[in-house]
């Protein structure tokens, strides 16, 4: 098999702005899971694109397999697309991959937004805890859970993190001495305001304690401590009364802070359009390349049909002209035949030229005449009773 190489591209985007996520990387995985590994991996550029290619040789595979896809950051894997997102093989298109990524804060702020703190205002501010509370002292069972599903739920879709904490802790406070308290308290800049027995009651003050009561103590605040055996049980904060002014500045500062979240807001709406704009744009090029690719394909097609035909019509010359060639090669041999024969018959003729010119020499002319030779063939012979007459006349002597 010659090298083969199937490229996969795509995009990884935000699922909430649509923007391109980076510093990813993403791996091809083995529909089929006759693979364990994965076929090859990718980074992910500055706008969340990738180009992934695999050589089909290398993986000894005859044609592109299904794939589908695992996003890690680092060595964490972030997700996997095996229900999502699977690319057929051989499949021509651009793969689109959505994540959820939650934000990354600094360590040691503050996880709260505004608008979740208004909302827990509202939430506080508009429910009747004490009507709860009697409702569900007096409905047992199923009601709690519910309750309980319902708290938990609540906090667990939040993006609500883990905060520091900062100031006096509730520890350093609950079941201590009071001595002791009084001393980490002034220490810590807060004023105890009074000591007053421990007596819980179900009543309205009660429930303003519960509603009140900080996680930890702040400097500047001013406390109740609440004593039981010369321990503190309880504390709870002294509210302080809010002068017209200081609400208006309140309200100043709620509307100067709405006011940045709303400008913030529109940038980032406006960023998200002119991302919107960008992955169009690009969209719109990766559409003309493709149509670009397409049409050279066509053409690179064409050229190939044309060279092929061609080719063809060459080839049926060269077995023409070596027909024409081999009928050359007969017919010089025939002529060579000929000329061998024509040859032949120069040489005899030329033999017996050679001979008549011996025969008509002046000597051999008067023994023709007087009969001493005789032509017999292409030569000259002397007749048989002339040399009968001169054999006798040799063996006779003489008188």
């Amino acid at each position: 098999m010659s090298s083969q190489i199937y490229s996969v591209t795509g995009n990884v985007v935000d699922r909430n702005t649509g923007q391109g996520i980076s510093n990813l990387r993403v791996e091809a995985w083995d529909v089929r899971k006759d693979n364990q590994g994965s076929f090859g991996s990718a980074n992910v550029d500055a706008n969340g694109h990738f180009i992934l290619c695999l050589d089909l040789k290398n993986l000894e595979l005859r044609r592109p397999p299904d794939l589908y896809f695992k996003i890690y950051r680092s060595a964490q894997l972030l997700a996997d697309t095996e229900d999502t997102v699977v690319l057929k093989g051989g499949e021509d298109r651009e793969v689109l991959i959505q994540l959820t990524i939650p934000v990354a804060y600094p360590e040691g702020k503050d996880r709260v937004n505004a608008k979740q703190l208004f909302t827990g205002v509202d939430f506080i501010q508009q429910s009747d805890f004490k009507g709860l509370f009697t409702d569900v002292k007096g409905k047992a069972g199923t009601r709690v859970s519910f309750i309980s599903d319902m708290v938990m739920n609540t906090f667990n879709k939040a993006d609500i993190k883990p905060i520091k904490v900062t100031g006096t802790r509730e520890s350093d406070v609950i079941n201590q001495p009071v001595a002791g308290v009084k001393e980490k308290l002034e220490a810590k800049k807060v004023v105890v305001e009074n000591v007053l027995p421990y007596d819980p009651q179900i009543n309205r003050a009660s429930f303003n304690n519960i509603t009140s009561l900080p996680a930890n103590l702040k400097e500047g605040e001013k406390v109740n401590l609440y004593e039981e055996n010369g321990k503190v049980r309880y504390y709870s904060i002294v509210k302080q009364n809010i002068s017209t002014a200081g609400l208006t500045a309140i309200a100043d500062e709620h509307t100067e802070q709405l006011t940045k979240l709303q400008n913030e807001l529109n940038v980032t709406k406006e960023n998200a359009a002119q991302k919107d704009a960008e992955i169009i744009a690009h969209r719109d090029q990766l559409s003309k390349m493709q149509e670009e690719l397409n049409l050279a394909k066509e053409t690179a097609a064409k050229k190939d049909a044309g060279m092929l035909e061609v080719t063809r019509t060459h080839n049926d010359q060269l077995v023409k002209m070596q027909e024409q060639l081999n009928a050359a090669k007969d017919s010089a041999a025939q002529k060579d035949a000929e000329f061998s024969k024509l040859n032949a018959a120069l040489t005899s003729m030329r033999t017996d030229q050679s001979n008549m010119l011996t025969m008509l020499k002046p000597e051999n002319l008067v023994k023709l005449l007087k009969g001493d030779v005789l032509i017999k063939g292409r030569g000259i012979q002397v007749p048989k009773t002339q040399k009968t007459k001169a054999a006798v006349a040799k063996k006779t002597p003489p008188k």
